[in-house]
């Protein structure tokens, strides 16, 4: 029986194929976006990882992965845990929530993640399910020679995630590309992986994402 996963608030549906993904509820071969157009971009991730967790999530290799997909394109993800990021830190950027949990985010689906967004500021956090994202993991390989998920692999399934869901915020958009990091669904494979190329971001979302860090920029810091 093949997962299903919802993809926020729009009330859409996407198989997993295979596997998964998430999305965006509405509160109100790709070119690179260089640092010099979105003049570095600052992105500061408030990240909350329930404790009950925490020591299953390899931090390190989560963040690696969410700052290695947005990179590219001129935005740099800080962390406010991170030493040496204090909130003036934070005034070049945007700031956003995000968080961890156990909980599955639907009784009926494997949600992976979802988010909330506004025109300057999220009003509810970045949501991403533990659970629901070692779940999908555990599908890759067949009962009854099913492997334990690998915590590494699982933290840069979380980074993915959470890098996905990030663009859902910074971009203001709720929907899903045909392809890219902010297509509906992905593979547990892409989400393990060591290829980054199923999460590049497409010409359009490049376009909308200079177009947001220059509106964002003449609004100012979001906190």
């Amino acid at each position: 029986m093949r997962p299903w996963a919802m993809v926020g608030g729009a009330n859409k549906w996407m198989r997993l194929g295979g596997s998964l993904l998430c999305g965006a509820w509405l509160t109100q071969g790709a070119p690179v976006l260089h640092a010099r157009d979105a003049d570095s971009f600052t992105v500061t991730v408030r990240l909350q990882v329930a404790r009950a967790i925490a020591p299953r999530v390899l931090s390190a290799v989560l963040r690696d992965e969410a700052e290695s997909l947005w990179r590219p394109y001129g935005v740099q993800l800080a962390w406010s845990a991170d030493a040496g990021v204090a909130d003036g830190d934070e005034a070049n950027g945007f700031s956003i929530d995000a968080t961890i949990e156990h909980s599955m985010l639907s009784p009926w689906v494997a949600v992976l993640g979802n988010a909330s967004i506004g025109l300057v500021t999220p009003r509810q956090p970045i949501r991403v399910s533990f659970d629901a994202t070692e779940r999908v993991l555990a599908r890759r390989i067949p009962a009854p020679t099913q492997q334990v998920v690998r915590d590494r692999d699982l933290a840069r399934a979380l980074g993915r995630v959470l890098a996905h869901e990030i663009g859902h915020v910074l971009l203001a958009a709720p929907t899903h590309d045909a392809a890219g990091l902010m297509r509906a669904n992905f593979t547990a494979t892409d989400l393990a992986g060591g290829d980054r190329s199923p999460f590049r971001l497409l010409p359009d979302d490049v376009a909308r994402l200079h177009n947001r860090v220059r509106a964002l920029t003449a609004i100012g810091p979001a906190h």
